[in-house]
């Protein structure tokens, strides 16, 4: 802490930490009297420093309170630690979950003792590495991060909800969320969503044949009935017809007629063997001649429910006779409606034969037609949630695996991952990912290559300003002068490399367009060579250009092409042994511009990687020139390609496409 901070003094936030907790404090102050140093102590501080002070003293100074206070230590105390749900018994040395050891190693629970202790504090992957393994290093190891993915998969095996999270370029933080369990409701969401439209395809084709069975089921049942019914009364009309006169006799006597009727229709049950239908006889104007009330059950049903339903019907005067149904008490009936005539006289000639049945039969049957169909639709759920479950597995398994490859990428892991491929839509994504994880680890070993070569080439100006600046600081140089001249030319050498590190970045994020113009690649070929001619000059060495006669229109970026023709140039004088040559050529694609020189040649192992970011062959490092030459090139459209000469030194070509060509992609 400072003693003099805006809002409030260091005093008084030294007083409310101390209140707290017992983290070390230091306060870190310009006030350097006895009593303010009195004051700091006596407030809470461990320690305090007046300014100006050395690093490395405050460093000492926070490592000696580290050790005195224990602070950060693994706590090993007796009494049980309980994470989310895994609990961490310090006297066992084991952590369980839901009473199933997680079988860690020693240094395994070291590890998660100490996440644990110092929750919900993310801790660096420095300090792991200080307080668990006991060792400091500067050099960037991932012994940390191997062992906290051996514990998360068996924080996983164990089906427990903990999770270590990996703090991007810091270290790990242990808390209570969910991931193995949005892992696990994805997973489940998916065999969900798969059983869930299986077996709504399954119930929607059962229910619509379900469906269309059962009415189907209920008509044909029904025509039957009709027809049925429709031949007992054509039976029973000729059988009335056939005993026409001892009908017509009997229709004198209530009693006769009823038994007349009876025999008749006793005889017609027999033949057709339809023995729970019902007969009734009616007139025309519908007095009722069979049942008569002596069968008080027929005559009621006939009175009540029968006549009602064939008022239209009478009225209508059919000679044909029809099919009818009517409701009856409490179920429902099917009926057919035949005339028949006994005679010429108005009484015997407009007569009407009645067959009717009950439905309830038919009920039953569909209703059993149903039940077998919901027998058969709860036997083809149960079957569509079996297979659904398993293709669900199959397809959750790999991508669960693909989801802990992914955040082992995004955790700078590219390990091979073997991931159980379902079928060819997930192996397709795991051979993209796994092909992704390969670019991804090439690209950061070229960044960190990239930024180790820079920060060298970066450090070696500084260090030799900052060399002869300590020696005309502290008078040992005899020649400031020269000194002061090294120091000059070493700044010059850090700004182009600077220069040509903003360049090439602007290039490769193309944060900096094009500026397309019309120009004649001649001429900016001829004003390079003219830009280099001094180098050439000073180291006795010869530029030749040979061109066209006439003019080479061109559409691009003057001034970037420009700087990669003279780093090219530069390039070729920089080993050439006596001259060097350019050659622009036109052709039918485009212009072809080779660059020569008379030079030792290309060491074959680095005619690969002479266009990579500071590349270090065996004749020594070759910087940034030839990667801004590239990315200009690429960025117009061309190639750019390197080889040995046959006889002897090296040449570079540089093929760019015609204007139009370049114009149109």
């Amino acid at each position: 802490l400072d003693v003099m901070m805006p809002g409030m003094d260091g005093y008084s936030l030294c007083t409310q930490i101390r209140s707290q907790g017992t983290v070390p404090i230091i306060i870190v102050s310009a006030r350097d009297s006895e009593p303010d140093r009195v004051a700091g102590l006596n407030l809470g501080c461990d320690d305090y420093i007046v300014k100006p002070f050395s690093p490395m003293e405050l460093v000492a100074r926070v490592k000696a309170l580290f050790r005195r206070s224990g602070y950060g230590e693994i706590r090993h105390a007796n009494s049980a630690m309980t994470v989310g749900d895994v609990t961490i018994l310090p006297d066992r040395r084991q952590a369980v979950c839901a009473e199933k050891d997680l079988k860690l190693t020693l240094m395994e629970f070291a590890l998660i003792s100490y996440l644990a202790a110092n929750r919900p504090r993310a801790v660096s992957r420095d300090e792991l590495l200080n307080r668990v393994w006991g060792f400091e290093t500067e050099v960037d190891t991932r012994a940390a991060d191997d062992m906290i993915k051996r514990i998360r998969r068996k924080i996983t095996d164990a089906g427990s909800t903990l999770t270590i999270e990996t703090i991007r370029g810091f270290g790990f933080r242990i808390s209570e969320s969910l991931r193995k369990k949005r892992i696990s409701l994805m997973r489940s969401s998916i065999r969900k969503k798969i059983l869930i439209s299986n077996l709504t395809v399954i119930l929607i084709s059962s229910l619509m044949i379900g469906i269309i069975f059962h009415v189907g089921a209920g008509v044909v049942l029904k025509r039957n009935t009709y027809t049925q019914l429709q031949r007992a009364a054509n039976s029973t009309r000729l059988l009335i017809e056939t005993e026409r006169s001892q009908l017509v006799e009997a229709l004198k006597d209530g009693e006769g007629m009823w038994l007349a009727f009876s025999r008749i229709l006793r005889t017609i049950k027999q033949d057709t063997m339809l023995l729970d239908n019902g007969y009734a006889v009616i007139n025309r104007s519908g007095r009722i001649i069979f049942p008569t009330p002596l069968n008080s059950a027929a005559y009621d049903l006939t009175e009540k429910y029968l006549l009602p339903s064939l008022k239209g019907i009478l009225a209508a005067d059919t000679k044909t006779g029809s099919r009818f149904g009517f409701k009856g008490s409490n179920t429902r009936y099917a009926a057919v409606l035949v005339p028949f005539s006994l005679g010429e006289a108005e009484a015997l000639s407009r007569l009407y034969l009645v067959v009717y049945a009950d439905l309830a039969p038919i009920q039953r049957i569909r209703l059993m037609i149903l039940a077998v169909l919901l027998l058969i639709l709860m036997a083809a759920a149960l079957v569509s949630w079996y297979f659904s479950s398993r293709l669900g597995k199959q397809i959750s398994e790999p991508l669960k695996e693909l989801c802990e490859f992914a955040r082992n990428i995004g955790e700078r892991k590219f390990e091979p991952q073997k991931i159980l491929h379902s079928g060819d839509e997930t192996a397709e994504l795991a051979r993209s990912m796994e092909s992704m994880a390969d670019k991804i680890k090439t690209y950061d070993l070229s960044q960190k290559t990239f930024v180790q070569n820079a920060s060298h080439e970066l450090r070696s100006p500084l260090m030799s300003i900052r060399g002869y600046a300590e020696g005309i600081r502290y008078g040992v140089l005899d020649n400031v002068r020269d000194a002061a001249g090294i120091i000059v030319e070493e700044c010059g050498r850090l700004t182009r490399l600077v220069e040509d590190l903003l360049f090439l970045t602007r290039l490769d994020t193309t944060e900096d367009p094009l500026h397309i113009t019309r120009m004649d690649l001649g001429e900016i070929l001829a004003e390079s060579l003219d830009r280099v001619a001094g180098i050439a000059i000073s180291s006795n060495k010869k530029v030749d250009l040979q061109k066209p006669d006439t003019a080479s229109p061109y559409l691009g970026d003057e001034e970037k092409l420009s700087r990669a023709f003279i780093n090219l140039l530069d390039n070729a004088l920089r080993y050439a042994a006596s001259r060097v040559t350019a050659l622009l050529e036109h052709t039918d694609r485009g212009y072809r511009i080779r660059i020569l020189d008379d030079g030792p040649g290309i060491d074959e192992k680095d005619l690969p990687y002479l266009f990579e970011r500071f590349y270090k062959g065996r004749q020594g490092n070759l910087g940034l020139g030839l990667a801004i030459v590239r990315s200009v090139v690429y960025r117009h459209g061309g190639t750019l390609s390197a080889a040995n000469r046959a006889e002897r030194g090296a040449v570079f070509e540089v093929f760019l496409p015609h204007p139009h060509t370049f114009q149109s992609s």
